[in-house]
Formats: structure tokens, C-alpha cells, sequence
């Protein structure tokens, strides 16, 4: 008597209970490391939020928007750690006599929309909090003499970038954010020719 037995397949115990042991691993793995992968999400996007901040105030330059009632050379964004802090940077109108400026943030300044504004202070545009990213600082700026501050300014018609205290030889600025603990850290980039990178 000859009898078929159908092999049926399946899963045995064991092995279920090594797929719920990987799965339970990578689990514990993800919870352990979540502060860190959510601090480094916050530092991702401050740093596009800045480098957006920067074409904003780059496309603003070249196009030569005005701002009405005001004279406008050009645009910049500015960055100073002591006075403004390692959390806030701004951007700002540069004025001047005429249509000339000063082509850099000229520390005098005022809000744009102010009557009693002297004809040659730069007037403020918006300033920007980084506050809502929690533990994401403006570290430094490199490629620059004054490791303190930073100011790029953007003017048309031909357009024409201005990085304030570049250091000789260098055509590019780097603006350095990171976590205030110093795990982590990235930049944004500009040169003279606009290029703005993100490393």
C-alpha cells in the first residue's frame, strides 16, 4: 500500500520566535537611539532653513526688488554671535545715498517700514530665530578673518557678491551650525559666484 503525504510547508515555533526577537532588537535599537536621529534631523533642517534663507536674499538682490518709499542697493543676510547670539541671524536692505550702499551690513540699522530712517541705514527685512530647533547653535564661520560675524550681500544689476571679511586668497564663506552638546555639525557654503551648498 503506497500512501501520498502532501508536505505541507509552514512556519515552526522557532523560527517565529526569531523573527519577533530580530524585529524586537531592531526595536530597541531605534527607541535607544531616537534623541540622536532627532537631533540630527533638527540640524538638517536649520541648516536648508538657512541655505533657503540665502537664496531668498540671493534672488532678492539680483532681481532688485524694492521696497516702497525706501532706496535699496541691494540685500543681505548678516550673522553676529555677540551681538545677536548663536540662535538669530538677520535679513536686511542695504541702503545707501542713492542707489550705491555700502554692499555689507553696516550695523547701523532700523526696520524698513520706520519714517525717521536715515537714508543711509541699512533697515531690516526679517530676523530669523532658530529657536524652535531646539540644541541647534551658529558655531562659526570659516574661510573668514572675524570668526565672530558674518555678512553677505547681494546687489544688482550686475550681480555682484559682497562676503565681509573674507580672508585673502579665499573666494568662499562657510557658516557652521551644530548641536550645542558638539556631536554634530554641518554647514552651508556660498562663494563669489552664488553658489550656495549645503555639506
Amino acid at each position: 500500500m503506497h500512501t501520498n503525504f502532501k508536505k505541507q510547508k509552514g512556519s515552526t515555533l522557532v523560527e517565529i520566535l526569531v523573527v519577533v526577537l530580530v524585529i524586537a532588537l531592531f526595536s530597541a535599537i531605534l527607541v535607544a537611539d531616537f534623541p540622536r536621529i532627532k537631533k540630527r534631523m533638527a540640524l538638517s533642517r536649520a541648516v536648508y532653513a538657512v541655505s533657503q534663507d540665502i537664496k531668498k536674499v540671493q534672488d532678492m538682490g539680483f532681481s532688485g526688488v524694492k521696497i516702497e518709499g525706501v532706496p535699496v542697493a541691494g540685500y543681505g543676510i548678516y550673522f553676529n554671535l555677540d551681538t545677536l547670539g548663536d540662535k538669530k541671524y538677520i535679513i536686511y536692505a542695504d541702503r545707501g545715498t542713492g542707489t550705491v550702499g555700502d554692499k555689507r551690513f553696516s550695523g547701523v540699522y532700523v526696520d524698513c517700514d520706520d519714517p525717521e530712517a536715515q537714508a543711509d541705514q541699512d533697515c531690516i527685512i526679517e530676523e530669523i530665530d532658530m529657536s524652535s530647533e531646539p540644541g541647534i547653535i551658529i558655531k562659526e564661520f570659516k574661510s573668514v578673518s572675524d570668526l565672530r560675524q558674518l555678512s553677505v550681500n547681494f546687489s544688482p544689476p550686475n550681480p555682484e557678491i559682497i562676503i565681509s571679511t573674507l580672508a585673502e586668497g579665499k573666494n568662499n564663506a562657510e557658516i557652521v551650525l551644530g548641536m550645542e552638546s558638539g556631536e554634530d555639525s554641518r554647514s552651508v557654503q556660498i562663494n563669489l559666484s552664488g553658489l550656495i551648498e549645503v555639506k
